[in-house]
C-alpha cells in the first residue's frame, strides 16, 4: 500500500492502540466515535493493516459505494456486495449483472481472496446458497481431464447455466460436436475441445468474434445462480409450492374472488413448468423458502472476520423500513391474489442477521455517541477527527492552512489524482518557501512538519488532531474528484457484420436483383451434386436459388424501421435503374462536398498556437479518467486546429460518452489564443446546460462565459451583444439566437455546433455563412457506421468516440408484464430515493388516457407530459420544469431529449416493448444510469395481448438482450443507420432507404474513388462448375443463424490471409472441418484466385478441366508459356475471343482435384508476378 504512512499514523494512535489491545484481549464490541465519511475507509484500512478482514455494513448503496471507491485506493481485495430488488413479480427476463456481483463475491470469500466486503445492509436480506451447495457446484476443468460432455453439461445445467446456439453472456454454454463453450461466472468465457472423453485443449473465447484468442491450462466453473435447487430436492419443493398454493387458493375463494384464485393457478403452473423443464433456478428469488437450502451471507464470514457497522442507528432504521417497506408490498400482493402466503418470508429478518454476526468481533462507526441498544455493549474510543473545510479551487488559503498546520507540527498529506495536479501544488507551495515530498517512491515514516503530495483519490479529507496528522483530498482543494478507473483491456474491434443475424422472412438486397424476401437455405441436388443454396422471393412470387458461394452478392436490408420495403422484380432492369438514380445523386453529394473541402483547404485560417501549461492544467482538473477514444479525438482536433486551413470536424458519440469534454478542450484552446468562441445548441435548455457545465469547469481560470437565449431578458442580451462585440466575452452559448445579423464579434475563431440536423433549412444557410473562415466543430449524439466513417474519408472529418466511460454502474434490466402494482411500486421506490421517473409510452394518441391512468395508479406523484407534436415552445418549458424536479414522472414519446443530461432520473418504464427494435431498447436504456445511483429499466408488454409474429421476435431478442447482452451487435448497427441517416441529410438518407444501407456505402465508395480519379475495382463473377459436394452438413453447423454467416465468411475470401483465417475460424468453433466444408473453401479461395486472373469459367467435364479468360487482355502471355512449357501437353491453350485452356487430372478424388486447381492458378500468379 503506498499510502501504508497515513495508516501506521492512525494505527500508532493511542486510542486505536487501545481499541486493538481490547480486541485482542477477547472484547468482542468496540466503538470508534468521530469517524464518517471518508474516515471511515482509512479507519477500516487501519483495521485491515492489524491482520483482519473485514466485512463493512453500511447504510445504504451510496454510502456502500463511496466507502469502496476510497478503499480501493487503500487495500487490495476489496469487493462490493450488491442488493437485489425485493419485489414478487415474475421477470421474463433479467439483467444478470447484480447477480453475477453476488456470485463472485461468495465464490471470493469461499476461495478466501476476498478480504474486505463492503455492503449496503438491505444486501444482507436477501437468501443465498449454503457455502456447501456453493462448493458442489463449483469445479475445476483442466486439460487431460477425462469428462464425460453428457456428464458436464448436466452439471452446468444444474449449476444454473443456459444453454444457447451461441455462447454470448456471463451464465450461458453452447455445445457443437466435441466442442464446448462456456460463460463461467466472475471470469473469462472458454472454449474447451474434447478429444473423446479428455479434454483436449482450453481457449478464452471472444464473444464478439466467436473466435478463441489464447490457450490457458485450466478454468474454474462457479455457479451461475445464486440459489440453486437439486433435481433430488425438486419433488419436496414442488410439493410444498402446490400445498402453499392450495392455501392460498383456498383463502382467496372463501372470500370469493374466484377470478383471482384462477389466474395465481394460471401463473403457479408457468413457474411449475420452468422448474420442471429445468429453467427455474432463475425464479428461486421468490420461491426458495418451499425447499431450497438457503443462508445468508454471514455464514460465509469466517470468525477472524471484524464486522464494522458504519452508523449502526442508520443501518437499523434502513434495514426495518426496507423490511417494512416488502411487507407492505407483500400484503398488497396476497391481498390481490398476487402472492402466496409462504412468501412473506421472501428476504431475511434483520434481527436474525444481527444474531449471526455476535459470533465475530463488532466494530461500530459512528460520527456523535448516540444510544444505541447494540453499541451500549461495548467499549468507546473517541477520536479527535474533523472534516477538512472545502477550498473549491482557491490555492491561496490552501496553502495558508497547510503552513499553519506544519507549524503546529501536523504531518500533512495532500492526496491528488495526478502528478499533474501534484506539480502545480508543489510549485505553489514552494512560493511559500515550503517543500513537500512528491510522490514518495520508498516507504518511510514521515515526521511531524512534513508536506508529503502523493497520488490518491479519496472522497474527503480529515485533521486528527491528537495524531497530528492533516489530510487533504483532491476534492477538498478543487472542488472535484477525479477517480482512477481500471483501464479498458484493448480489445481489436471488429467490424460489425449484421449478416450474423439473418433469419428466414427478412429483406435482402442482391446486388444485381435488388430486394428480395430471405426464405431460408435449401439443399439441392444437381446431377448427383449436393449443394446449399440460398433461397430469395421476388415480386410475384418470383424464387431465385442463389449458389451459397455467391452470399457475398447479397446483403440484409437495412433501413427505416417499420417502412414498408417494395420488392424488386427478378430479372434486374429496374433494379439497375434505381441504382442509376441513386448513384447520380450519389455523385451530386459527393461532388458538393469535394468542392467544399477543396475550398477549405485553399482558403488560408488561423492556426492556433500548441498547448499552453493553463492547457494542461485544465485538462488535468477534469474529474474522470478520458477514455482511449476521448484522448484520440482531442488529439485529432487540436492538430486541426494548430494547421492553417479551416477545420470542419464532426465529432460523434453518444449520450455520457464525453463529447462535451472534449469540446470543452478545444474552446479553451482557442481562448488561450484570444480568439472568441460561439457554441450554438439547438434548445434554450440544452444551452443552460453547456452554460453551466462550462461555468463550473471553468471557474478557476480568468475566462469569460455568457449566455444568449430566452431566459435572458432584451435588456441583458443587448448588454451581452455589446460585450461580445468588445470582445470582453470569450465563449457565448446560445441557441439559434446567435445567428442574427445583430451579433457582431471581436474576433470568432472556433464554432461548436451541438446537433446541427435539428436546426431548420434557414438556420443552416446562417450556419454555412458563420463556417466559412473560422474552425468548426460539429456535435451529434448519434453513432456512426464504420463503413460510412470509410466510404467518406476526403469528404468530411469525423472523430468518432464509441468506448463508453468506464466503471459506468449497470442498468438493472426487467422485461416483465405490465400491470399497476409494478409501475406502482417501481415509480415510488425512485420518488422515496429524491429521484425521478421516464415512463415511455410511444403513441401520441393515448399519451393523455396514460396520464389519466398514472395519476389514477399514483396520485402521489406529479405529472409532465412531453411528446413531438407539442409547440416547441411549450416542449422546452415541460423539460426545463422537469430537469429543475418540478415533476417526479416525464410521460413521453421515445423523444427524450438527445443531448440533455438529467442524472436525477435513474428509473425508465416503457410500455409495449414489443413493439421496440433492440436499438430503440438499447438508446432508452442508456438514458438512465448516468450518476453513482443503481438506475432501473423496465421493459413491458400487455398480458394477453395476442402478439404478432414479428412482436414475438422483437420480444424474445429483448429478453435475450436483457438477460445475456445478446444481440449488443444489431442493436449499435441499427443505431448507427440512422446515425448515418442524421450525417448525410434528408434526401440521401431517403436514398439510402431505397437500396438499403450497405449498397448504398457500396455506391459511395466507388464514387468517391471515381470522383478523386483512384482505381476502382471491377467486381467479376465467376461460373464454378466442379462436380464436387461443396456444403454445410446439419450435422456439423445446426443453427441456421450460424451455418449463413458461415457461407457469408467463406464466400468472402479475398486473399491467402483470408482463406487461412476462415479455415482456422471454421476449425476453431466448429471443430474438424467436414469434407463438404474442406471442398467448399478451397473452391472460395480458387473463385479469388480466377478474380485476381480475370477468370470467368471454370468448368468440369469427367476428368478434363476447362479454364477460360475473360478476355484477350486477362490472358499473362508469359506465364502462360511458362505453365505450358512446366506441363507440356498435358496443358492444351485456346486463342479465341475468351481463351481459354484445358487439362486433365489424374484423379477422381473432388478434394484431390480442387486442390490440383488450386495449384495451377497458384502458379500462372507465380509465374506473372516473378
Amino acid at each position: 500500500m503506498s499510502l501504508d504512512y497515513i495508516i501506521d499514523r492512525i494505527r500508532d494512535n493511542p486510542k486505536f492502540r487501545s481499541a486493538m489491545g481490547d480486541i485482542a484481549g477477547g472484547r468482542t464490541r468496540a466503538n470508534m466515535i468521530g469517524i464518517s465519511g471518508s474516515r471511515r475507509a482509512f479507519w477500516a484500512a487501519a483495521l485491515r493493516s492489524e491482520g483482519y478482514p473485514l466485512l463493512i455494513i453500511c447504510s445504504n448503496i451510496m454510502n456502500a459505494r463511496e466507502a469502496y471507491e476510497d478503499l480501493r485506493v487503500l487495500c487490495d481485495d476489496v469487493y462490493l456486495y450488491l442488493p437485489l430488488q425485493p419485489v414478487l413479480y415474475n421477470a421474463a427476463a433479467h439483467s444478470m449483472e447484480t447477480e453475477e456481483n453476488r456470485i463472485n463475491v461468495l465464490g471470493a470469500l469461499v476461495n478466501k481472496t476476498a478480504k474486505i466486503i463492503v455492503t449496503p445492509v438491505e444486501a444482507l436480506l436477501f437468501p443465498v446458497m449454503t457455502p456447501q451447495v456453493y462448493k458442489e457446484n463449483t469445479y475445476r476443468l483442466e486439460i487431460g481431464q477425462i469428462v464425460d460432455m453428457h456428464t458436464l453439461v448436466e452439471k452446468l445445467t444444474a449449476s444454473g447455466y443456459q444453454r444457447e446456439d451461441m455462447t454470448e453472456g456471463p451464465g450461458q454454454f453452447s455445445v457443437r460436436g466435441g466442442i464446448l463453450d462456456v460463460f463461467p461466472m466472475g471470469s473469462s468465457p472458454c472454449r474447451i475441445e474434447f478429444f473423446g472423453d479428455e479434454i483436449d485443449s482450453i481457449r478464452i473465447l471472444d464473444t464478439s468474434t466467436q473466435r478463441s484468442v489464447e490457450n490457458v491450462k485450466g478454468i474454474t466453473v462457479a455457479p451461475a445462480r445464486e440459489l440453486l435447487i437439486k433435481d433430488s430436492e425438486k419433488k419436496q419443493f414442488l410439493r410444498n409450492l402446490e400445498n402453499d398454493l392450495f392455501m392460498t387458493q383456498r383463502n382467496l375463494e372463501s372470500s370469493g374472488r374466484m377470478k383471482q384464485s384462477n389466474e395465481l393457478k394460471e401463473e403457479i403452473d408457468r413457474v411449475v413448468y420452468e422448474f420442471e423443464s429445468r429453467k427455474g433456478s432463475r425464479l428461486l428469488s421468490n420461491y426458495w423458502m418451499y425447499g431450497c437450502n438457503t443462508t445468508s451471507l454471514i455464514e460465509y464470514i469466517d470468525e477472524n472476520f471484524i464486522i464494522v457497522i458504519d452508523n449502526p442507528v442508520r443501518c437499523t432504521e434502513e434495514a426495518e423500513k426496507f423490511q417494512r417497506e416488502f411487507f407492505n408490498h407483500y400484503t398488497d400482493r396476497l391481498e390481490k391474489g398476487k402472492a402466496l402466503i409462504g412468501q412473506k418470508d421472501r428476504i431475511i429478518d434483520y434481527g436474525r442477521i444481527l444474531q449471526e454476526i455476535k459470533a465475530n468481533t463488532i466494530v461500530s462507526f459512528t460520527e456523535i455517541l448516540t444510544g444505541n441498544r447494540e453499541m451500549a455493549q461495548g467499549s468507546f474510543y473517541s477520536f479527535s477527527v474533523r472534516s477538512m473545510n472545502p477550498f473549491y479551487g482557491k490555492l491561496d488559503p490552501v496553502v495558508q492552512e497547510i503552513k499553519r498546520l506544519k507549524q503546529d507540527g501536523f504531518m500533512v498529506s495532500i492526496l491528488v489524482s495526478s502528478k499533474t495536479r501534484g506539480t502545480l501544488l508543489e510549485a505553489e507551495l514552494k512560493r511559500e518557501e515550503i517543500y513537500p515530498v512528491l510522490c514518495p517512491r520508498t516507504r518511510r515514516d514521515f515526521k511531524g512538519g512534513e508536506v508529503v503530495i502523493d497520488i490518491g483519490t479519496v472522497l474527503e479529507g480529515f485533521i486528527l488532531t491528537d495524531s497530528k496528522l492533516a489530510v487533504f483530498s483532491d476534492k477538498d482543494i478543487f472542488g472535484s474528484i477525479k477517480r482512477k478507473t481500471k483501464p479498458a483491456k484493448k480489445v481489436k474491434k471488429e467490424g460489425i457484420d449484421i449478416f450474423t443475424e439473418l433469419s428466414p422472412g427478412d429483406y435482402i438486397v442482391h446486388e444485381n436483383q435488388g430486394i428480395g424476401i430471405y426464405r431460408g437455405i435449401q439443399e439441392l441436388k444437381v446431377e448427383g451434386i449436393k449443394r446449399d443454396y440460398i433461397k430469395i422471393e421476388y415480386s410475384g412470387g418470383d424464387v431465385l436459388y442463389l449458389p451459397t458461394y455467391q452470399s457475398h452478392l447479397i446483403q440484409k436490408y437495412i433501413g427505416g424501421e417499420g417502412k414498408k420495403i417494395r420488392l424488386s422484380r427478378m430479372g434486374g432492369r429496374e433494379w439497375a435503374k434505381t441504382k442509376a438514380g441513386v448513384q447520380k445523386a450519389i455523385q451530386n453529394m459527393a461532388k458538393e462536398l469535394l468542392q467544399l473541402y477543396a475550398v477549405r483547404e485553399g482558403i488560408s485560417g488561423y492556426a492556433f498556437s500548441k498547448d499552453t501549461t493553463w492547457q494542461r492544467q485544465f485538462e488535468d482538473l477534469f474529474s474522470y479518467q478520458e477514455t482511449n477514444d476521448q484522448t484520440r479525438c482531442i488529439e485529432e482536433i487540436k492538430k486541426d486546429m494548430e494547421m492553417a486551413r479551416p477545420m470542419d470536424r464532426l465529432l460523434c458519440g453518444d449520450v455520457g460518452y464525453g463529447k462535451t469534454e472534449v469540446a470543452m478542450r478545444a474552446a479553451f484552446k482557442a481562448v488561450m489564443d484570444g480568439k472568441q468562441v460561439a457554441i450554438l445548441v439547438p434548445t434554450t435548455i440544452l444551452a443552460q446546460q453547456h452554460y453551466n457545465t462550462l461555468r463550473q469547469r471553468m471557474a478557476q481560470f480568468p475566462v469569460n462565459i455568457e449566455m444568449i437565449s430566452r431566459f435572458r431578458t432584451p435588456a441583458q442580451q443587448q448588454e451581452i451583444l455589446r460585450l461580445i462585440k468588445e470582445g470582453n466575452v470569450d465563449i457565448i452559448v446560445g441557441t439559434h439566437r446567435l445567428l442574427q445579423k445583430d451579433v457582431a464579434y471581436k474576433d470568432l475563431g472556433l464554432l461548436i455546433i451541438d446537433e446541427e440536423q435539428r436546426f431548420g433549412v434557414a438556420h443552416k444557410e446562417a450556419i454555412k455563412e458563420l463556417k466559412k473562415s473560422v474552425d468548426v466543430i460539429t456535435l451529434t449524439a448519434t453513432p456512426i457506421p464504420r463503413t460510412l466513417h470509410m466510404s467518406m474519408v476526403g469528404l468530411r472529418d469525423m472523430s468518432v468516440i464509441q468506448d463508453p466511460p468506464e466503471d459506468r454502474i449497470p442498468v438493472e434490466t426487467y422485461v416483465v408484464e405490465y400491470n399497476d402494482e409494478l409501475i406502482r411500486d417501481a415509480v415510488l421506490r425512485e420518488i422515496n430515493r429524491n429521484g425521478q421517473v421516464y415512463f415511455v409510452h410511444n403513441r401520441v394518441k393515448s399519451i393523455d388516457k396514460m396520464a389519466r391512468e398514472l395519476s389514477r395508479m399514483i396520485p402521489e406523484a406529479s405529472i409532465a407530459v412531453a411528446h413531438g407534436q407539442m409547440d416547441e415552445r411549450e416542449l422546452e418549458n415541460v423539460m426545463t420544469d422537469f430537469l429543475d424536479g418540478k415533476y417526479d414522472i416525464l410521460l413521453c414519446t421515445t423523444i427524450i431529449e438527445n443531448g440533455l443530461d438529467m442524472p436525477n432520473v435513474n428509473t425508465i418504464i416503457v410500455t409495449d416493448a414489443d413493439r421496440l427494435g433492440l436499438s430503440q431498447m438499447y438508446q432508452l436504456r442508456g438514458r438512465v444510469g448516468r450518476s453513482s445511483r443503481l438506475a432501473y429499466a423496465y421493459f413491458t408488454y400487455r398480458k394477453d395481448k395476442v402478439l404478432t409474429e414479428a412482436a414475438e421476435k422483437r420480444l424474445k431478442a429483448i429478453k435475450e438482450f436483457t438477460e445475456f447482452g445478446a444481440g449488443f451487435k444489431i442493436a449499435l448497427r441499427d443505431l448507427e443507420i440512422r446515425g448515418a441517416g442524421n450525417i448525410l441529410g434528408h434526401e440521401q438518407h431517403g436514398h439510402m432507404m431505397t437500396v438499403g444501407y450497405d449498397m448504398y456505402c457500396k455506391l459511395l465508395d466507388k464514387t468517391v474513388r471515381e470522383l478523386k480519379g483512384l482505381p476502382v475495382r471491377e467486381e467479376l463473377e465467376t461460373q464454378l462448375d466442379i462436380k464436387v459436394d461443396a456444403y454445410i452438413p446439419d450435422d456439423y453447423i445446426n443453427d441456421e443463424k450460424q451455418k449463413v454467416e458461415m457461407y457469408r465468411r467463406i464466400a468472402s475470401i479475398e486473399s491467402k490471409s483470408d482463406y487461412n483465417d476462415v479455415e482456422e475460424e471454421i476449425e476453431d468453433r466448429f471443430g474438424d472441418i467436414a469434407a463438404p466444408v474442406r471442398n467448399l473453401l478451397v473452391m472460395a479461395y480458387i473463385k479469388f484466385l480466377c478474380k485476381k486472373l480475370g477468370i470467368t469459367m471454370i468448368e468440369q467435364k469427367d476428368r478434363i478441366i476447362k479454364v477460360q479468360f475473360k478476355g484477350k487482355d486477362s490472358v499473362k502471355p508469359q506465364a502462360i508459356a511458362r505453365l505450358i512449357g512446366e506441363y507440356g501437353k498435358k496443358i492444351k491453350f485456346e486463342a479465341t475471343v475468351n481463351p481459354s485452356f484445358l487439362f486433365k487430372v489424374d484423379t477422381h478424388d473432388a478434394y484431390k482435384m480442387l486442390l490440383i486447381i488450386k495449384g495451377i492458378l497458384e502458379k500462372i500468379i507465380y509465374f506473372h508476378e516473378s
